[in-house]
């Protein structure tokens, strides 16, 4: 079992060059959650992506002995998956949306379609939503399918960048509730959230500040 995921002295800076977020250092035990505070333009989402090895960074980012290096970057974001706030689907129906990351290279597991039929089902998505095309879906719906996916293949540590920003409050409570299960399965949580429900799962909550 992957141990905690530690950041060390992990310091940002945009594509254009400005400094970010300096020597931040923070540690997310397995099945533990980390919200992630600060105002907008600071940088949470920028981190986010550099800790699913998606930006690049100084400092350094740990699963257990494991680093992006070590590991490899596809598999590293098998087990340090990024969910972003704004949703990418794929042509092609929900089904094959959610078989997709099943068919890398990296893949180390199987496509579980009962697995993914009960969350889905779990996120109150209509029963029939498995064969619609995926790009046709309103955005909160696109929004928990790609939960869902990102979820499928059991990672280590999920990163939520504002996963429930397109829900009405039942959608958010059912996000809210499978989170929790992932949780108890030892899946560990960094949360960009200002969803209450989310923000009371959170057992530490991290201020970040302007390099």
């Amino acid at each position: 079992m992957d141990s905690g995921l530690g950041v060390r002295d992990l310091s940002l800076r945009s594509y254009d060059g400005n400094a970010l977020l300096a020597r931040v250092s923070f540690e997310v035990p397995s099945g533990g959650a980390t919200r992630l505070l600060g105002r907008s333009g600071l940088g949470k989402t920028t981190l986010m992506r550099a800790l699913a090895a998606l930006h690049p960074a100084d400092g350094t980012i740990a699963l257990g002995t494991e680093s992006p290096g070590t590991l490899g970057r596809p598999r590293w974001r098998r087990r340090v998956t990024l969910i972003a706030q704004r949703p990418r689907v794929f042509g092609g129906d929900v089904e094959a949306n959610l078989r997709r990351p099943f068919a890398y290279a990296s893949a180390d597991s199987v496509f579980d379609l009962e697995r993914a039929r009960a969350m889905l089902a779990a996120l109150d998505l209509p029963s029939d939503v498995m064969s619609r095309e995926a790009r046709t879906l309103s955005v909160g719906e696109q929004q928990r399918v790609c939960l869902v996916r990102g979820l499928l293949h059991r990672p280590a540590f999920a990163l939520l960048d504002e996963p429930t920003s397109a829900l009405d409050p039942e959608s958010r409570e059912a996000v809210s509730t499978l989170l929790e299960r992932e949780r108890a399965a030892g899946v560990g949580l960094v949360l960009v959230s200002h969803d209450e429900g989310l923000v009371e799962a959170a057992s530490v909550n991290l201020e970040l500040f302007r390099a």
